[in-house]
């Protein structure tokens, strides 16, 4: 399952993915920089707020020094992860 975001995406809630164990997928598609895919992880903000990461993503992942938030739900589920190097301070 995937979902696309578009230009007319202003807003997003806090934990929009939580329930959505089987969301594989986000593709942005717009020219605003405020929300990107890097690596199966959705980003707010130029990398400052972490809103969701891939199930599929696997191994270890280095979280970016500019990011100062990450969503609660995140990384649930995430089982083929195995390591995750987050910056300090982190909220």
């Amino acid at each position: 399952t995937s979902i696309v975001f578009f230009d007319c995406v202003n807003t997003l809630g806090t934990n929009i993915f939580k329930w959505c164990d089987k969301l594989i997928e986000i593709n942005v598609i717009m020219v605003r920089e405020d929300l990107e895919v890097a690596d199966g992880v959705l980003f707010h903000n130029i990398r400052t707020h972490l809103i969701w990461c891939s199930p599929e993503k696997s191994g270890s992942d280095k979280i970016p020094p500019t990011l100062k938030t990450i969503d609660e739900h995140a990384f649930r589920l995430r089982k083929k992860l195995t390591s995750i190097t987050i910056p300090n301070p982190i909220t």
